[in-house]
């Protein structure tokens, strides 16, 4: 190699470089730090999932995340990318509630750190972004996911508490059945039970316990939340199924099933 051709070289990589470092600021106000990070450190959660199917499950949706947001590239050649749905199948007693409350937290966390998460989904300035949890009725979204959000939140020490609405990019406000945050980003503390859930723009949804939702309302929901993430984030929303399965019929191992299906007919083809 001659000195030009290694004068050239070291050019480009350094120009590749400033393009890169100019993407990643025009992206971020603050670079987020991973999702095992998140709920570990004494920065932020401060909280130790059990090591298993805890931690193997943040640490599969963290490369989800990651690929969607065009800033990770997976050790593996898996493409995580096209991943809409997350099925997360757990017993009782094996920290749904501390799973989910967390995982929504982080995505509000990663929204916060970004100049304008508005302008990077495409949407036009203070375009609404929702966070959605939705329980089986309205005590468990208010008695029970609610709280354990807020807990998450006010132990944060990356999150400020405010009476207003948020100013600064840790700031958030708690209202009723939501909480605020900067760029209008905003969690929703669902329930099945509810009759309509129009007018969001989900990148986020999680349903939590959905084995226990009556089929028909499981149906009504899911459907109707997918199709506006779809429609607003396509292939960037993600939704996240957790719960313990209470029967063959129920709503997730239904949607268990027919995924069994679908990768025998890939695989057989």
């Amino acid at each position: 190699m001659t000195s030009e051709n290694l004068f050239e070289d070291l050019l480009k990589n350094f120009i590749s470089m400033a393009e890169e470092r100019t993407e990643s600021q025009d992206v971020w106000r603050e670079k987020p730090v991973d999702l095992l990070t998140f709920f570990k450190s004494k920065d932020f959660l401060g909280e130790s999932p059990y090591p298993g199917k805890q931690t193997e499950a943040l640490e599969a949706i963290n490369k989800i995340i990651w690929s969607k947001l065009g800033q990770h590239k997976p050790l593996d050649e898996k493409d995580y990318t096209k991943i809409t749905e997350v099925l997360l199948i757990f017993g009782k007693g094996s920290g749904k509630d501390f799973l989910a409350s967390g995982i929504l937290a982080y995505y509000a966390y990663v929204l916060s750190c970004m100049n304008s998460p508005q302008k990077f989904f495409g949407f036009g300035q203070g375009e609404p972004i929702d966070l959605i949890n939705v329980a089986i009725n309205s005590y468990q979204a208010n008695n029970v996911f609610f709280k354990k959000l807020k807990a998450r939140l006010a132990s944060c020490k990356w999150f400020k508490q405010v009476n207003n609405y948020p100013k600064a990019h840790n700031e958030y406000q708690t209202t009723k059945n939501q909480i605020r945050f900067f760029n209008n980003v905003t969690a929703h503390s669902a329930h099945s039970e509810a009759e309509a859930y129009e007018g969001f723009n989900p990148l986020l949804v999680i349903f939590d316990e959905i084995s226990g939702y009556e089929y028909k309302n499981a149906e009504f929901v899911y459907n109707t939340l997918r199709s506006s993430a779809v429609s607003r984030f396509n292939d960037k929303m993600l939704l996240i199924f957790i719960s313990y399965p209470r029967s063959q019929e129920d709503f997730l191992m239904q949607k268990y099933n027919n995924y069994l299906v679908s990768c025998i007919i890939k695989c057989n083809r």
